[in-house]
């Protein structure tokens, strides 16, 4: 079972926070090919990643954010229940399915995901849904970023192809709360992650030993 998070195996949750500073840091002391992607401007972010509230904290305090969209992220609503409100960040909750229209509406600068694995051509593998943001971004001229600690970079799968992708239960999408919606016998497909090809991460692949562009990770964390 593949939980839904950036690279729980082999990272405790409690191992993954401490990465949080140096993350942190990284993003505004060492962008060797990148500049700051937060100037203030608003940012399309596909939640349920666990660090992500710290570091939109983090470039909200610093005036580097004026908003956060967030996709309700389906079928558990994982997006909806946020708590940047709490911190006095803008947020602004929206279907998964209002993507397109919320960049045009709301001039999205930034698209930030995270990723579950990374193989090693770059490809990425995270939450369904990512490569249509990966896909709307790319059209429209968005930089598209994959958050990750570097343990997420998997060596031996050559590209996102070799990466397994989990099926998740057809109940999940037919029924809610045990109240069946669809049909008896509908056919269901229902994969708890997308790969999004290296080639569509623009902006770059931040992790805790710097940021990079997908086409040489492999060089930059060999050995590390």
């Amino acid at each position: 079972h593949i939980t839904p998070y950036i690279a729980l195996y082999p990272l405790s949750i409690t191992l993954l926070y401490r990465l949080l500073i140096p993350l942190i840091l990284l993003y505004f002391l060492y962008i060797p090919y990148y500049p700051p992607i937060f100037l203030p401007y608003t940012s399309l972010i596909l939640p349920y990643i666990p660090y992500t509230p710290l570091l939109l904290r983090d470039l909200f305090s610093r005036g580097r954010l004026s908003r956060v969209l967030v996709p309700e992220t389906r079928p558990f609503l994982q997006g909806s229940r946020l708590t940047l409100l709490h911190d006095g960040i803008p947020c602004t909750l929206i279907t998964d399915s209002a993507a397109a229209a919320t960049m045009g509406h709301y001039g999205v600068h930034a698209v930030v995901v995270g990723a579950d694995r990374i193989a090693a051509n770059g490809d990425t593998a995270n939450k369904v849904g990512t490569l249509s943001l990966a896909l709307l971004a790319l059209h429209m001229g968005v930089p598209f970023y994959v958050a990750a600690p570097s343990s997420s970079w998997d060596p031996n799968v050559p590209n996102g192809a070799g990466i397994p992708i989990e099926e998740r239960a057809a109940t999940e999408l037919t029924q809610i709360n045990g109240v069946r919606l669809a049909p008896h016998g509908v056919d269901v497909w229902n994969p708890a992650f997308d790969v999004t090809p290296h080639e569509m991460i623009t902006g770059g692949i931040v992790t805790e030993l710097g940021v990079f562009r997908p086409e040489e990770l492999s060089q930059r964390l060999a050995g590390c």
